[in-house]
């Protein structure tokens, strides 16, 4: 006999998955969870959902990646402001190296142009290098040295401030 308890809609199984009905009705229909239909509605077994094996996304990790147990990387950090009444250009100039891929710095494996949410006119370019990968001082320097000639109309570089150390924690 029919006991409420017992029987969930396909809404109730969505909501105790934390999914959608979409993927209820996959389940179902591929009959991983199985399920009686009544009239146009399925109803689901409380207990066929609490057994229910559901796939696992991505691969198994069997231990973290080797990049994530040891932080061998520097970053550089540069705090500087957007020239007055630049902000519009800033945004067409980023754009367009966006486009073209210029300035992927050898050795980086992150490079970030951030504005602050507070202050607009705060931006902090971000680059974090591979030690292993590491250019020389001079070398780096040289390729922020064109990034600056780059941005120079649209950047106040003459109050820039410069950071740069070893990243110590990696999540």
């Amino acid at each position: 006999m029919y006991n409420r308890e017992e029987w969930l809609s396909v809404k109730e199984v969505a909501t105790i998955l934390g999914t959608t009905t979409r993927t209820v009705y996959l389940y179902i229909r591929t009959g991983r969870l199985p399920a009686q239909k009544l009239g146009a509605s399925y109803c689901v077994r409380r207990e066929d959902v609490k057994n229910l094996q559901r796939p696992h996304v991505g691969r198994e990790k069997l231990q973290p990646a080797e990049w994530r147990r040891r932080s061998d990387q520097v970053m550089t950090t540069i705090r500087l402001r957007v020239r007055e009444g630049q902000r519009a250009c800033l945004a067409q100039q980023l754009k367009e190296i966006r486009e073209r891929q210029r300035y992927l710095l050898p050795g980086t494996c992150e490079q970030k142009i951030v504005q602050s949410r507070d202050d607009p006119t705060e931006i902090l370019l971000l680059f974090t290098w591979r030690t292993p990968d590491l250019p020389a001082e001079a070398e780096r320097l040289r390729a922020l040295v064109t990034i600056r000639n780059e941005l120079d109309s649209v950047l106040e570089w003459e109050e820039a401030e410069l950071f740069e150390g070893a990243v110590l924690l990696r999540t």
